[in-house]
């Protein structure tokens, strides 16, 4: 009897496991964080929520009620300054404001032309009401995305009108500026402030306005060349993987030529939480924007309050006073017009900048290393002047410098030469021999080995989790799972790091070889050849090729909306010359190198070898989707056949 009832209670939990998992998964095949966030917490492998159940204050008060916890966390996201170290008394006049004022005029030749914010129509508002996420959070209004995209059809007029009488009055609605914010557990002890980071949300229609502003700027700002060719952030066709390629290509190069690269990683404090408002907006004057357009955007980034929210008890409002909206649309991109000057003040190294993550390099002759620092340091101090003057902060801890050799070149340099000795004021630059930039872990050989290291970590860690629920998943929820949470993870950042070893790419493959095991409940015995066609995928290795292949495709069919760096990288015939030929504008011409382990490891190399090889009909795909999907079926079909 009992042995009957245990096999009947053993079924039924079993079950219950099986349609819990498989509904976290179709619930959220969608949205890859939350299969993650869902799998992990029916796994019990996810922390629990934090609860902030007490509070320590700067004098060892110690707080309990939601109330009282609340207040102090809302005063302590208001009060930010005081974490980086108010700066107002350390800032001079403004800088050189008739250095931006002549950049512009180089590039606007019309002294009568200005910015201002068009009308929108009720057509506008539609499209982007569709195009809102359903998963945006509500805001302090109570106003939900499926309630906006419900009362859409009779609402849109009234919006409309109401937007454009905030564009002909100047004035941001005040009932949108208030932000409710939840605090977010980072790490460290939890009863101090200083280890929980702000999520704000603000009202949905809110953000409304705020795309056709943004849009508005950008177009602006693109179409007259105004924003920094190598910024990389908030930009169509931009991405950190374009930025790790312009900057790694070009560190390999140096290297192909004997030469070796000094590059320092600046770090800035809350870069957005800290813009000064007056400062924004006379750059916003200095990139010409009409008086009544900086009189809206006075009113949009002034008087701006916002709310902590704990245990469903609500701090008292306080206004914010510095900083770009966060949770906003328009933010930002006020923020990289606010940045988009530092380029200007640097005259002797190259600057990359993704946001706020701003890497300045130098390149120069294994023998003349000295020299080079040299110029680092003058530009350093030039970006330390700019921060000063535009009350930023840089943090002297996080800023990491990197002298990137190569194993070749690392052998012929004296030991003297091989520390860059860099100084932030009194502060001493550390150098480091590997630092994680934009997701990926570069080290001064460019091998990526401890990128590989870390993700295949966090690879077994994902597929630990798939081994463990795979019980109770159908086959097509695995993949869905593997597809949303690994296989990204897997791709990222690949287009630069797969010039890795052999043997670390080897590493990837058996990773991904163990995941179809998983999948489809396999012995360790079975061929990578059956797995793999039993799931219809290709080998990581063939991924990378389409992925590499896909970024030229992007540069031959749509170089407008491809990064000016990444279109001068990738060249093609008939970009040199004069006669055109069937294929000159889709064959592309491999930059010269003189080793195989360091020019030859360049993505452009790399990239534009493997697309010269692909069937001129695949290249000639009227779209990208189209281009993908033929390539990997080519590579499918020669794997069945083989």
């Amino acid at each position: 009897m009992y042995k009957h009832k245990k096999r009947i209670v053993t079924n039924f939990i079993k079950k219950s496991k099986q349609r819990y998992f498989q509904d976290s998964i179709e619930e959220n095949k969608d949205d890859p964080k939350g299969i993650w966030k869902a799998l992990k917490q029916l796994a019990k492998t996810q922390k629990p929520s934090i609860k902030i159940a007490e509070l320590t204050d700067d004098h060892g008060n110690k707080y309990t009620e939601p109330q009282e916890i609340s207040e102090i966390m809302n005063n302590f996201f208001i009060n930010i300054l005081k974490q980086v170290g108010d700066n107002t008394t350390q800032a001079g006049e403004f800088l050189h404001e008739h250095v931006i004022a002549e950049f512009v005029s180089s590039k606007i030749l019309d002294d009568q032309a200005q910015f201002s914010i068009p009308e929108i129509t009720s057509k506008d508002v539609q499209e982007i009401i569709d195009k809102l996420s359903n998963n945006k959070a509500i805001g302090s209004d109570g106003i939900s995305v499926k309630l906006l995209k419900l009362i859409a059809p009779v609402f849109c007029e009234p919006l409309t009108k109401l937007l454009n009488y905030s564009i002909a009055t100047n004035t941001f609605p005040s009932a949108w500026k208030m932000a409710r914010v939840t605090p977010l557990y980072k790490d460290g002890e939890r009863d101090q402030s200083n280890n929980y980071r702000p999520i704000s949300v603000l009202s949905v229609l809110s953000k409304i306005l705020e795309q056709h502003v943004a849009k508005s700027l950008m177009n602006y700002l693109v179409n007259n060349n105004l924003l920094y060719e190598l910024q990389s952030a908030f930009r169509e066709g931009h991405s950190t993987e374009s930025a790790l390629i312009k900057l790694t290509d070009q560190i390999l190069s140096n290297m192909d030529q004997d030469n070796v690269t000094g590059v320092l990683f600046i770090d800035f404090k809350k870069a957005f939480d800290i813009v000064d408002h007056q400062i924004m907006l006379k750059k916003l004057k200095l990139y010409r924007a009409s008086e009544s357009t900086l009189q809206w955007f006075k009113s949009y980034l002034t008087n701006r309050s916002q709310f902590v929210t704990i245990d469903g008890k609500q701090s008292r409002p306080q206004f914010v006073t510095h900083g770009v909206p966060q949770g906003s649309v328009l933010g930002p991109i006020l923020f990289l017009l606010f940045v988009n000057d530092i380029p200007l003040h640097v005259s002797n190294s190259n600057l990359d900048i993704f946001a706020d993550d701003t890497t300045l390099s130098a390149s120069t002759q294994w023998t003349n290393i000295p020299s080079m620092v040299q110029d680092l340091k003058k530009d350093l101090d030039s970006i330390c002047n700019w921060s000063i003057n535009n009350k930023m902060v840089i943090n002297t801890e996080k800023t990491k410098s990197m002298l990137v050799t190569g194993k070749r070149l690392r052998k012929k340099i004296p030991d003297e030469h091989l520390q860059m000795d860099l100084a932030l004021g009194s502060t001493t630059v550390s150098q480091v021999e590997s630092q994680k930039l934009l997701g990926v872990i570069v080290d001064q050989d460019l091998a990526y080995e401890d990128h590989i290291d870390s993700l295949c970590k966090q690879i077994s860690k994902r597929l630990g989790l798939l081994k463990h629920i795979s019980p109770y998943l159908k086959k097509q929820q695995r993949e869905i799972y593997y597809n949303g949470i690994i296989k990204p993870k897997l791709m990222y950042g690949s287009a630069v790091w797969s010039c890795c070893s052999k043997e670390n790419l080897d590493r990837i493959l058996k990773l991904q070889k163990r995941a179809a095991r998983i999948i489809l409940s396999v012995e360790k015995t079975t061929p990578s050849k059956t797995l793999f066609n039993g799931l219809n995928w290709i080998p990581f290795t063939d991924e990378l090729f389409i992925r590499r292949s896909s970024i030229v495709y992007k540069r031959v069919k749509d170089s407008y909306n491809c990064p000016i760096y990444i279109n001068s990288m990738l060249v093609r015939n008939s970009d040199i010359h004069n006669r055109e030929t069937r294929f000159s504008k889709i064959n592309m011409i491999c930059p010269r190198y003189n080793r195989i382990t360091e020019g030859g490891k360049t993505f452009a190399v790399r990239a534009i070898k493997d697309w010269n090889t692909i069937n001129v009909k695949i290249r000639n795909s009227a779209s990208l989707y189209s281009f993908k999907h033929r390539l990997y079926k080519d590579f499918l079909d020669a794997q069945k056949l083989s």
